[in-house]
């Protein structure tokens, strides 16, 4: 398929990271977090993390006890979401695609693909992927 932009260019991620500090956007961040309903001390992993607001968020939600994941494909994502995790030890980013997540099978208590998939390629392997990572009745 096409890719629809390049979010490894600086100015767009830039741009775009902008957008995530508007009202409405912080609003759908806090319902996707009651949606999936994080517990303290769960592993959650955040496919196509982008600037890292949504990972912070989950991070906050697991506390210490927990562990978040994020993957991105685009580094200049990733950078802005490892600066925004600084100091919350129980929280990484790396640079993967959703097609191919670098992790073991059934990892994760929860996923979360938010607003990610209109970007992927190959959307029934990235949703394949996620559902790999999953431990037994995780969700996503």
């Amino acid at each position: 398929g096409k890719q629809v932009t390049d979010w490894a260019d600086a100015k767009k991620a830039a741009a775009l990271e902008k957008e995530y500090m508007a009202a409405d956007v912080v609003r759908t961040r806090a319902e996707m977090i009651e949606m999936l309903r994080p517990l303290p001390g769960e592993r959650v992993l955040d496919v196509g993390c982008g600037p890292g607001y949504l990972l912070r968020d989950l991070a906050e939600t697991v506390g210490e006890g927990g562990r978040v994941d994020g993957v991105d494909p685009s580094p200049a994502f990733c950078d802005m979401a490892a600066a925004r995790l600084r100091g919350l030890p129980h929280a990484h980013v790396h640079q993967a695609g959703a097609e191919a997540l670098p992790y073991a099978d059934g990892v994760f208590d929860a996923v979360v693909i938010a607003q990610v998939l209109l970007y992927v390629p190959d959307v029934a392997q990235a949703l394949a992927e996620a559902r790999r990572g999953l431990r037994p009745r995780g969700r996503g």
